[in-house]
């Protein structure tokens, strides 16, 4: 059961891995598929460049519990592929927060001023007087 989980967790990075190097276009199978991945091909491989470092992370310790729990004898584990799966989808909600993040920092960043003046040259007027409540 565990040679499962390591077959998993080579493909969970595999699915991060390609579309981040372009060889997996944007699509509805393969990768981070969230509104802000999906938006264009750009959000598709910066969602993915940023979820590489976790996801292939979480992919790491999937593959090193599981050859430990082989060396140890406990390649039929139920904690031991439980705490495998655990892992997994930990790895894989904080993988698409992190590429969810990026994209939309990047949106951010991208949208104008509403008046076409930078923040720092905005004048803002002080906040009125307050009425003394009764």
């Amino acid at each position: 059961m565990i040679t499962v989980e390591i077959a998993a967790a080579v493909l969970i990075a595999l699915s991060v891995v390609f579309p981040a190097r372009g060889v997996v276009p944007r699509n509805r199978w393969l990768g981070i598929r969230t509104a802000a991945t999906l938006r264009d091909a750009e959000a598709w491989q910066r969602a993915h460049r940023a979820a590489l470092v976790p996801m292939c992370t979480t992919a790491a310790v999937m593959v090193v519990a599981g050859i430990v729990g082989c060396l140890l004898g406990q390649w039929n584990s139920e904690p031991l592929i439980l705490a495998i799966a655990g892992a997994a989808m930990a790895g894989s909600l904080g993988s698409t927060w992190v590429a969810v993040r990026a994209v939309r920092r990047r949106l951010e960043s991208d949208r104008p001023e509403p008046d076409g003046l930078e923040p720092e040259l905005r004048v803002t007027q002080p906040p009125a007087a307050r009425s003394p409540s009764r």
